[in-house]
């Protein structure tokens, strides 16, 4: 029987870590895995542009070690250690499970969560139903953590988006309808913001001068300090005949309040910061100005922009030396 057609469901788990030749406890050799992506190619998901996939990092278990390792540079057999928002990226044999719950609704439709252990399982064999100790691409994780090996090889790299405008200084990848979106907003919002000097810049630069209203969303001691900065701010709900409008983002509904403003106005919302975890669960957020990013994130986000800062993205948007 063919690797690619072995029933990992029914298999032990030292069996299939034996068939993957990989390893339980040290995982496998850099140098091993160089030879594999060379061999089979690198992972991809079709709902995530070419350019997005280094910014989706795994926990890897490689030369004993845990690394971080880019969706485009894990291998056929490869230890990874789930958390909580991870996408899965490939089919997966689980090893380990602790409370972990997973959302398949891409893979089954079924909306419910779907709890996942470790036992083989004789009952699915080789047939299209998913099994419970195994993980499945494009599901994610709810709940929980796992430890898993990687028993798919990839298929041929997918794109879906082709970048057609490049920030040449700052090397990240704008689509045309972004900065569309950006310069037919008549309401935008920061959320994340930790400098109250990037806070003036916008305020200055987009809220006076462009007479475009911002809002904020920030921890509750930067919401006091910029509430006195900023005099003629509005701080305790929206108002539409207000520029500046300051939320507390510890006290406020986020969810709530832009579900309210995508309503009424053409709304851009732009999250800085070094987690994703407090916006994640809001829609419609547009672009994330990042050093660091769950993979989630990078698939619910239109824009993933590495080390750059909002007065950088907001010149280059504006066409603005």
């Amino acid at each position: 029987m063919q690797i690619d057609e072995q029933n990992w469901p029914a298999t032990s788990i030292t069996r299939v870590v034996y068939l993957c030749s990989s390893n339980a406890t040290v995982g496998l050799s850099s140098q091993e895995a160089f030879l594999r992506l060379k061999q089979n190619g690198s992972f991809g998901l079709k709902e995530v542009p070419s350019y997005k996939l280094s910014f989706m990092l795994y926990k890897v278990l490689r030369d004993g070690n845990i690394k971080n390792v880019a969706l485009n540079e894990l291998a056929f057999g490869d230890i990874v250690l789930f958390k909580k928002d991870d996408v899965v990226p490939a089919k997966v044999r689980l090893l380990k499970v602790e409370g972990l719950a997973v959302q398949e609704q891409n893979v089954t439709g079924f909306a419910a969560p779907a709890y996942k252990n470790i036992f083989n399982d004789h009952q699915n064999g080789l047939n299209k139903s998913v099994s419970k100790n195994m993980l499945y691409p494009k599901s994610y994780i709810l709940n929980g953590k796992a430890v898993g090996i990687i028993v798919d090889k990839p298929l041929k790299l997918l794109k879906t988006t082709k970048p057609v405008k490049k920030f040449l200084k700052k090397g990240f990848f704008m689509p045309k309808s972004i900065v569309k979106l950006w310069q037919s907003s008549n309401l935008i919002i920061f959320d994340g913001l930790s400098k109250p000097d990037d806070i003036l810049a916008t305020v200055q630069s987009i809220a006076i001068k462009k007479q475009i209203p911002c809002v904020y969303f920030l921890p509750s001691s930067l919401a006091i300090e910029c509430s006195t900065l900023i005099p003629e701010s509005n701080t305790s709900q929206y108002d539409s005949n207000s520029l500046i409008s300051i939320f507390n983002s510890s006290i406020v509904n986020k969810a709530k309040v832009v579900t309210l403003l995508n309503r009424k106005y053409k709304t851009l919302y732009i999250y800085s910061g070094s987690s994703y975890e407090s916006a994640a669960s809001i829609a419609g957020c547009d672009i994330v100005l990042t050093d660091q990013v769950c993979p989630l994130a990078v698939i619910r986000t239109k824009i993933i922009a590495n080390n750059i800062n909002v007065n950088d993205l907001s010149c280059f948007l504006y066409n603005k030396k």
